[in-house]
């Protein structure tokens, strides 16, 4: 759709209508529109980023939980346990649209870096003269690049602070002429660990400090916004509240408020109202959908006959989880769900989740401290809706214990009766069922007991232990079933050490046979191995070190005797071959060390004369012109002895010719 200006006929004045057309038509004219004139130049800079944030009414300074904390606060940041991808378009009115995308990268120690890209994009503007005559199309854009960082560290003792700071660089271009800026942002974020206030966050950002903005020859200060976060989640984080104060330089305090409702950790209903918001209604609403890895959001604002407002945004996390481990995302988990049962009145569901996590993270005081809450709570006999809630619960869980019983299901009946008890000590049923549980599990504890004893009697050993664990699993304090599982696991380890020891003796017998039907065969080779193995299974087996003292012996005789024969043979190679092999079956033999020496010395003496006898004969080849006989004469001379000097310049002589 293209825009149009009349009654303009320089450009210059082309150029100032198209800046007033651009903010007013593009860049969120509530902004300028609102309790008074603006005053600053680049006002696209308040338009809030993220589909969830305009859902809540822009409310997200101390409520923001994904990368779009770039934006919002870059103190955020320092919460994001995993990378992350935050895209989002904005269907703005007037032809104009606003793009946005951020990543965020935690680290192990040195906090979270991201980075960050704005484009506002407006459709053609077509300008006229005076006289109604079409001058020329402007296009206008404006971009912003940001560089972000935040970092957490504990407070003395009072919670956590989260600081962090975001450089931005400012591009705009308005019909071929365009400006720069450089502003900065700063954030703090305070959470704190104390039980009444553990649902609390405090935030606080000052966003755009830096020089304004020349376009052409008018210069504008930058929209520096100073805002105050407050986020208070209820319901075991399911309904998450939020508020923040504005305060610009160009206009005048507001405030803006924002709900989230999140249903089955999968769907979040959101509304909000915005204070700097003059057009059209306050109201926004929003939907999200996702979950940890992905979420979908989507944001709905009215702006009068501007037109309305649609952000659509995604993000994606990925990669390692640099601040919680899966065990301590699951604890978290099972207390956000005991909280939110809680916060439903259902509060013996929330003291058997409770309960379960203590048993597995007995050091989780939150859990505890719930726990005492809900008791405190109970024995206040005036709040009748609470008391109404609990009898509701106790019918409930009285029936769910009653129908295990009768299933034999002994661990979650005891579970159901011993929530109720927990909550109310003196509920007569419960009482009574409880009586009758512990009854059976006496019997089936007895039952398990003697079906142990008697397997270790019968030495079947595993069956044992199996049922002294059982014995164990319904009653952990059962201190004879705890001793005879500890005597009954010495019997299994020290049968399965005789199971070893029994297979390593065969082992050992049967490569003895082998080993001597070897040496017999004259094998003399493959009796030393299958002697050498016995030997690394059972080290102190007397007869295989003999045999392979013998071996050895024969072996080394035999090497040596080759040596020497091949030696007056004159088969030098295979005498020192052989010498060698007997020196490995007897390492410290003079006789055999000396003879080796021997016939490496007369070898070399024999390269060295073969050696001058080929470049002799090579000598003669060439002077007879036979270059590739010389040649290759020469090269098996210099192969033997390579100190042979003659025979090397015969080689370099020839390849230079």
């Amino acid at each position: 759709m293209k825009q149009t200006i009349r009654g303009i006929s320089s450009g210059q004045e082309i150029r100032r209508a198209a800046i007033l057309l651009l903010v007013c038509a593009a860049i969120n004219l509530p902004y300028v529109q609102a309790a008074g004139p603006g005053t600053s130049t680049a006002n696209f800079l308040k338009i809030g980023v993220g589909g969830r944030a305009s859902g809540m009414g822009e409310a997200q300074v101390a409520v923001v939980n994904d990368a779009s904390a770039a934006y919002w606060n870059p103190a955020a940041l320092a919460d994001l346990p995993q990378q992350e991808i935050v895209a989002m378009h904005d269907e703005l009115f007037q032809d104009s649209r606003f793009e946005y995308v951020s990543y965020a990268h935690p680290t192990e120690k040195s906090g979270t870096f991201g980075g960050s890209m704005s484009l506002v994009t407006v459709g053609s503007i077509q300008g006229y003269d005076a006289t109604g005559t079409q001058t020329q199309v402007l296009n206008a854009s404006d971009v912003l690049l940001g560089g972000h960082w935040g970092r957490k560290s504990p407070l003395y003792g009072t919670g956590s602070l989260s600081y962090g700071a975001s450089a931005k660089l400012l591009r705009e271009n308005l019909g071929g002429d365009t400006a720069q800026g450089y502003m900065m942002d700063a954030g703090l974020l305070w959470q704190p660990h104390w039980e009444a206030a553990r649902n609390l966050r405090v935030g606080f950002v000052v966003q755009n400090v830096g020089p304004g903005v020349t376009f052409v020859s008018d210069s504008s200060p930058l929209p520096r916004l100073m805002k105050l976060g407050l986020g208070y989640s209820l319901l075991g984080d399911d309904l998450i509240l939020a508020m923040d104060v504005i305060a610009p330089s160009d206009n005048s305090p507001s405030a803006n408020l924002g709900l989230e409702y999140k249903i089955m950790d999968v769907l979040a209903l959101r509304a909000g109202y915005e204070g700097l918001h003059d057009a059209g209604t306050n109201v926004t609403f929003g939907v999200g959908i996702g979950n940890k890895a992905l979420h979908l959001d989507y944001a709905f604002s009215s702006y009068g006959d501007l037109g309305e407002s649609h952000k659509v945004s995604i993000g994606v996390r990925f990669g390692r989880n640099f601040r919680t481990s899966k065990m301590e995302e699951a604890i978290d988990e099972r207390y956000r769900i005991a909280a939110r049962h809680k916060a439903q009145g259902y509060y013996l569901d929330a003291y058997m989740e409770l309960n379960q996590l203590l048993q597995v993270a007995p050091w989780y005081k939150p859990a505890q401290d719930l726990i005492d809450r809900m008791k405190d709570e109970l024995r206040d006999v005036r709040n009748v809706q609470v008391q109404r809630l609990l009898e509701e619960q106790i019918a409930k869980h009285l029936a769910a214990g009653k129908d295990a019983l009768d299933r034999d299901d002994l661990i979650n009946a005891r579970q159901e009766f011993q929530a109720i008890l927990a909550l109310k000590p003196n509920d007569p049923e419960a009482l009574q069922y409880m009586a009758r549980v512990q009854e059976r599990f006496e019997s089936v504890i007895n039952t398990f007991y003697k079906s142990g004893l008697a397997a270790l009697e019968e030495g079947r050993y595993p069956d044992a232990k199996e049922a002294f664990e059982r014995v164990l699993l319904l009653n952990p304090t059962q201190a004879d079933a705890k001793l005879q599982l500890d005597r009954v696991t010495v019997l299994i380890e020290e049968a399965e050490h005789a199971k070893q020891a029994k297979a390593r003796a065969q082992i050992v017998q049967e490569s003895y046979a082998q080993g001597i039907e070897a040496m017999q065969a004259g094998r003399l080779e493959q009796a030393y191995l299958r002697f050498q193995s016995i030997l690394r299974i059972e080290p102190k087996h007397a007869e295989a070190r003999a045999r392979l003292e013998e071996v050895r012996g024969s072996l080394f005789a035999r090497y040596y005797q080759e040596g020497q024969t091949a030696y007056k043979q004159g088969q030098l190679v295979k005498s020192m071959e052989a010498y060698s092999k007997a020196l490995t079956f007897d390492p410290y033999n003079t006789d055999a060390k000396a003879a080796l020496d021997q016939t490496k010395g007369r070898l070399e003496r024999f390269k060295t004369l073969e050696s001058d006898r080929l470049y002799k004969k090579g000598l003669e080849a060439f002077e007879a012109n036979d270059k590739e006989k010389a040649f290759e004469l020469w090269q098996k001379a210099a192969m033997l002895n390579p100190e042979n000097r003659e025979a090397r310049r015969g080689l370099e002589r020839l390849g230079k010719n």
